[in-house]
């Protein structure tokens, strides 16, 4: 008796730590809303020499947009 209760308690606490991160993290990328920047000194390395922009949108750590 004593054998089969450490068991329950060895599976429950086993199944009890399993990361639930990789659930909530691709669900909180997927939700992140776009941000816009502006109104700043916005330097852009596109070409050769730098160039300033008005406004960038960022979406997933990406620029999307300037």
């Amino acid at each position: 008796m004593k054998k089969t209760i450490y068991i329950i308690i060895l599976v429950t606490a086993f199944f009890s730590c399993k990361n639930k991160e990789e659930s909530t993290d691709s669900a909180k990328t997927a939700k992140d809303p776009a941000q816009l920047f502006y109104n700043g000194d916005i330097l852009t390395m596109h070409s050769e020499k730098p160039s300033y922009a008005e406004a960038i949108v960022e979406e997933n750590g990406k620029i999307v947009f300037v």
